[in-house]
């Protein structure tokens, strides 16, 4: 029960809809119950001799007997021909009620199913919008991505079997255990002492498959992980030609998760065997009771009536055996659900409870004592520096030294474990993230594209921006000219992470991106690295007069583009180690001279 109030509270903004499952399901159940019992009459018109035995001259008191009574009548006041005509009527008029209302109760499912896997595809994905980078670094792409597919169908198949389990299927075994009931309780008590073995032993084995399920589960996201880099290092593979290698780490996962599945399935196969034989013992026992009772005239059951009592037995059976496959199908959703919830439960981006908001010139940006960490070993240790509006400010040093770092913790893709960021003497902290970033534009070292069109990678779909603005940007960023080049201009598509693209291309198109929304701040992760020579000399003429008037914080790893910075800050292993401009650190013949001297032999 606690699992499906668990999964229950998915379906609650969906209520209504589900109310309209039960209604329709339960019609549609009543009207199958009452064409099965036209079998009586139907008997009676075939195997009796004369005219049948009137209401008033039964002898029994019981339900049975009362209504056998009352069908006799019924047969010698119409005529047993006619009788018939009205059985084969009646039949075909309950019949087609039921499948009306089936089919009402299955379009309902339906608008549920895609309703469910549209709620649940949405809220992961705005949670993984709303989530830290550092969450983004410690999972594999593969498995999130196995998450919002695999494991969403499998929720949406265990859902509808729950559906059914408890609006379908036991409603519709009430029913006819009911009729059974009134017909002859001997056997029904019979029935309720038996099931619950049968109970217990598919509660068991629905445990052990949650458990093979959440496994499988797990081996499948490590699948598609390693598919997912296999595309994306498929120059490298091929380059270094280690097919061989790659094919049999691939075959190595796939036959992990064969075995897992195989596991799933023979315990998932069970279900119906096992319900099968269940049922089976539970028949051959009414058959065997009931027939005693009948040859021993125990009871007032008659041979019309146990026939009845049997087929109407026979219509438990599918629902009994569709509520052991579904509660065997939820235990494989809840196994599905528990990697769904780990993105619900993931934290929320650190700016998401700031409500100040900011809306001012930004005069000062002060680092204060930042010290930083992403688990044990400290990446920036007691950093401190200022950038003053329209500085250009650059920071230099080894792989590790926390550059980047400081540029995500401006940016506010975490926050600092010590320390402040000031603007204009407020904690950057306490301001609303939306406000915040739109001061800043941020030009990535390796370009970031979408499988889109180059007027929507520029503008990011914002569509405020007119045809002049985007040009502008792009003619800026020296993108104008091969942005244009094909009949469809700004709307031409560039491929996946801009495949149609070259390098230097696709660098200028980040560029242009990054100078559309005109920000204060300008962040720099050595934008020209991937630019040839020719491209290289127009881009940084561009962004020096983009950067006129402007702050900027400069990640530089080619020590010559950043000789007209207002400052230099040179990091080592997270800590400051020089700081001046470019002519008072080389005088100074410290870190940043020994860098600069080891890079322009490099370049010779």
């Amino acid at each position: 029960m606690k699992n499906i109030r668990h999964l229950f509270q998915y379906l609650a903004p969906l209520k209504k809809n589900v109310v309209w499952v039960f209604i329709f399901f339960s019609i549609s159940t009543l009207f199958s119950a009452v064409s099965i019992s036209l079998i009586i009459p139907f008997l009676k018109i075939l195997f009796s001799g004369g005219d049948l035995i009137p209401q008033n001259q039964v002898v029994t008191s019981s339900f049975t007997g009362r209504f056998n009574g009352w069908i006799n009548d019924w047969i010698n006041q119409v005529g047993k021909e006619s009788a018939l005509f009205w059985f084969c009527g009646l039949l075909v008029i309950f019949i087609f009620l039921k499948s009306i209302f089936r089919y009402l109760g299955n379009m309902k499912m339906a608008e549920i199913r895609t309703r469910l896997v549209l709620n649940l595809r949405e809220k992961a994905y705005h949670r993984w919008l709303n989530a830290p980078l550092s969450y983004f670094r410690g999972e594999q792409k593969g498995d999130l991505l196995s998450r919002m597919t695999a494991d969403v169908f499998q929720v949406e198949f265990s859902m509808l079997g729950v559906l059914e389990m408890i609006f379908r299927d036991p409603f519709q075994i009430l029913i006819y255990l009911g009729t059974m009931f009134f017909v002859s309780w001997q056997l029904t008590l019979l029935i309720f002492l038996v099931a619950p073995i049968g109970g217990l032993l598919i509660g068991r084995i629905g445990k052990f498959l949650k458990n093979a399920s959440h496994q499988s589960q797990e081996e499948q996201g490590k699948l598609l992980s390693w598919m997912e880099e296999t595309l994306s290092g498929m120059r490298i593979i091929q380059g270094f030609y280690v097919k061989q290698k790659a094919a049999e780490k691939f075959n190595d996962q796939n036959q992990r998760l064969r075995q897992k599945m195989k596991i799933v399935y023979s315990r998932e196969y069970l279900a119906s065997p096992l319900s099968e034989w269940i049922i089976s013992m539970i028949l051959v026992a009414i058959m065997g009771y009931g027939g005693w009772m009948i040859i021993h005239q125990i009871s007032a059951l008659n041979g019309e009536f146990f026939i009845y009592y049997l087929l109407t037995f026979s219509q438990i059976i599918a629902p009994a055996k569709a509520i052991t496959e579904s509660y065997f199908r939820m235990k494989k959703g809840m196994a599905s659900l528990d990697r769904i919830e780990e993105i619900f439960n993931t934290p929320e981006h650190v700016g998401m409870n700031s409500v100040q908001p900011f809306q001012k010139t930004v005069e000062l940006v002060e680092f204060k004592n930042i010290s930083f960490r992403y688990q044990e070993d400290w990446v920036l240790k007691n950093v401190s520096f200022s950038i003053a509006k329209g500085e250009t400010v650059a920071l230099v040093g080894a792989s590790g030294s926390g550059k980047s770092t400081l540029a995500d913790l401006l940016l506010r893709f975490m926050d600092t474990q010590e320390g402040k960021i000031l603007i204009n003497g407020e904690d950057l902290k306490s301001f609303q993230l939306e406000h915040w970033r739109s001061k800043l534009s941020v030009v990535t070292q390796a370009p970031i594209l979408f499988n889109d069109s180059i007027r929507q990678n520029v503008t990011l779909w914002n569509q405020g921006f007119s045809n002049s603005e985007i040009e502008s940007a792009l003619q800026k960023a020296n993108a104008l000219e091969f942005s244009l080049q094909t009949s469809i201009g700004l709307e031409t598509v560039i491929g996946e992470n801009g495949g149609n693209l070259s390098g230097g291309q696709k660098q200028r198109l980040t560029i242009a991106r990054a100078l559309i929304n005109n920000p204060e701040i300008l962040i720099l992760d050595e934008a020209t690295s991937a630019l040839d020579s020719e491209s290289e000399s127009l881009v940084q003429e561009a962004i020096k007069k983009a950067l006129e008037g402007r702050t900027a914080l400069v990640i530089a790893h080619r020590l010559s583009t950043i000789q007209n910075a207002d400052k230099i800050i040179v990091l080592d292993k997270g800590a400051i180690v020089e700081m001046g401009t470019h002519q008072s650190l080389l005088a100074s013949k410290g870190a940043y001279a020994r860098m600069v001297e080891l890079q322009t032999l490099g370049d010779s």
